[in-house]
């Protein structure tokens, strides 16, 4: 069993964590949704972590299923990493 104050240092740690993670994530809007090929077009401002400027292009998603309840016109916060040969959205949130 965890003492309590280990439990505190780690909902400590998980806050900060999820605090750090929400300074990362870029806005947009959705431009367009391709679910068959897996693909957001998004209208971003600049991109934390990955050097990408304001502009709209398309992102992989990586699992379709972020892809559900958004729609072209949305505004977002999302997060995507570089995979080499792409860019692909791994968090995606309506605003």
């Amino acid at each position: 069993m965890l003492s309590k104050k280990l439990m505190a240092a780690l909902v400590r740690a998980a806050e900060a964590r999820q605090a750090r993670d929400r300074l990362e994530l870029a806005e947009g809007e959705v431009v367009a949704i391709g679910k068959e090929a897996g693909c957001i077009t998004l209208d971003h401002g600049g991109v934390p972590g990955l050097s990408l400027p304001p502009m709209t292009m398309v992102f992989a998603t990586k699992d379709w299923i972020l892809l559900d309840s958004l729609r072209p016109g949305d505004k977002v916060r999302f997060k995507a990493v570089d995979q080499g040969d792409r860019y692909v959205v791994t968090v995606i949130e309506s605003t």
